[in-house]
Order: structure tokens, then sequence, then C-alpha cells
């Protein structure tokens, strides 16, 4: 919990090392993507996190009309 509150957040899916992700960025900068937009797209913190799951509780939970 700790770690979803920093600004940085956490890699839930997957980890990468520095050279791993260097070679992510270079591939991505061919397709406009900087660096710190990826970063932040590999990571989740303790607003997006709640804000998914919201949604998706929502989603499930609504009401069918």
């Amino acid at each position: 919990m700790r770690d979803t509150a920093s600004v940085s957040g956490i890699n839930p899916i997957f980890t990468l090392s520095q050279g791993q992700f260097d070679q992510l960025t270079d591939i991505a900068w061919h397709f406009g993507i900087l660096k710190p937009f990826l970063a932040d797209a590999l990571t989740i913190n303790g607003p997006e996190l709640l804000g998914g799951t919201i949604a998706i509780l929502s989603t499930l939970l609504g009401e069918k009309t």
C-alpha cells in the first residue's frame, strides 16, 4: 500500500531492467512516445487504482435497464 501512495507508483504487471527500459524507450521514441509518458504508462499509483476500481465496480453493480 505504501508504494501505491508514492508519485512514481508501482509496476503491477512485470519488471524491466534499466537496459530493457532503455530499449523500450528507443522503440517508443520512433512512435512519438516520450520517456516520462512511457514510465507513467507502465506504473500505477493509488488514485489510478482507486479510480479504476470504482469504475469497474460501478459497471458490474450498475442497474440494468
